[in-house]
């Protein structure tokens, strides 16, 4: 249903808000993490 659908978009958007405001993940995290494993491929 999209109620619930948007009910984990906001709860996903508050975690990134609080992790972020915290220092604890970088804003664009999904671009961190895509950097991160195009690393390891390498190694």
């Amino acid at each position: 249903m999209i109620v619930n659908g948007g009910k984990a978009c906001i709860q996903h958007l508050t975690l990134r808000l609080i992790l972020y405001s915290n220092g604890c993940i970088l804003w664009n995290y999904a671009h961190f993490l895509d950097y991160a494993s195009d690393q390891l491929r390498w190694c």
